[in-house]
């Protein structure tokens, strides 16, 4: 019963991040950073792919369960409570990388109990301009690691949500990587 509650405050910890993240309506400048990492898609044996009728794809472990709907593809394994969910939202053309995520760290940092500070980096992923934020958020009693990816179109920020609890961190991340990893338009 402990472990229900602790996914059900993951999946809805998830859900808060989601809608923090895309809350965005502000234009700020941002950090610009002169070391960008470059992530390409792993070879994935056991993951199965999700392609978005945006044409976006990621992949997951095969055994993780579909635990969303066509329009808010959430993907889960749910004796741990680790998740992958996508979402995108429209974009005013004067945004770039910097500001959509310079008002989502502030979003995050506003609505969320952040645990620590939020890790920022841009990135190269999958020869796209990205940014990848990990951070911990509470929510009563429990720690949530949740690491995004997200990367602009010329209409619309794409948004990958990643999300442990604290405790099975360190057993998750590598899949958590994986499936950043494959993220793509």
């Amino acid at each position: 019963m402990k472990n229900t509650r602790k996914i059900g405050a993951l999946i809805c910890i998830v859900l808060v991040a989601i809608l923090t993240l895309t809350g965005c309506s502000l234009n700020i400048g941002g950090k610009n950073s002169n070391k960008k990492e470059t992530i390409n898609k792993k070879d994935l044996e056991g993951y199965t792919e999700y392609v978005h009728s945006s044409g976006v794809r990621f992949s997951y472990p095969s055994e993780w369960k579909n635990l969303g709907t066509s329009s808010k593809p959430v993907f889960g394994d749910t004796s741990t409570g680790t998740s992958v969910n996508y979402l995108s939202e429209s974009v005013p053309k004067t945004y770039n990388l910097t500001s959509y995520m310079s008002v989502a760290v502030a979003n995050v940092k506003k609505t969320m109990e952040v645990v620590g500070d939020i890790e920022e980096n841009e990135v190269t992923l999958n020869g796209k301009d990205a940014s990848i934020i990990k951070y911990t958020v509470k929510q009563s009693d429990t720690n949530v690691v949740i690491k995004q990816a997200c990367f602009l179109d010329s209409e619309n920020a794409h948004i990958l949500t990643t999300a442990t609890l604290e405790s099975n961190y360190e057993k998750e991340a590598e899949a958590m990587d994986n499936v950043i990893s494959s993220f793509m338009k």
